[in-house]
């Protein structure tokens, strides 16, 4: 093989793995955010026939069925990376919506 197709082929190479590592950081900022809401959803609707349709909505919301959902978190609990990953993007998330709730109070006064 040519060295200009070697240094061409790494290059491709290197651009597809850029490109999935993008897609990965979506989905697990995705999954995040989409377990943060539904135990927001959670506590608020809890013992209510409202629950499972804001649950419902949720799902919708991220466009994922909750089966996809199960499936992709469960498969983060064997990977440790991934886990720590995943529990930071949701922290980072919850604290963002403090700062929203904080200033929605703040503005009502």
């Amino acid at each position: 093989m040519k060295p200009a197709r070697k240094i061409s082929l790494v290059f491709i190479l290197l651009f597809i793995f850029n490109s999935c590592s993008d897609k990965y950081e979506v989905e697990n900022k995705r999954l995040a955010h989409t377990y943060v809401d539904l135990l927001v959803v959670e506590d608020l609707y809890k013992d209510t026939d409202s629950l499972l349709n804001k649950r419902a909505k949720v799902f919708e919301k991220y466009s994922l069925t909750e089966e996809l959902y199960d499936s992709a978190y469960k498969r983060m609990t064997y990977h440790i990376e991934e886990w720590d990953n995943f529990f930071e993007l949701a922290n980072t998330y919850l604290d963002s919506l403090k700062v929203i709730e904080k200033e929605n109070e703040q503005k009502k006064r």
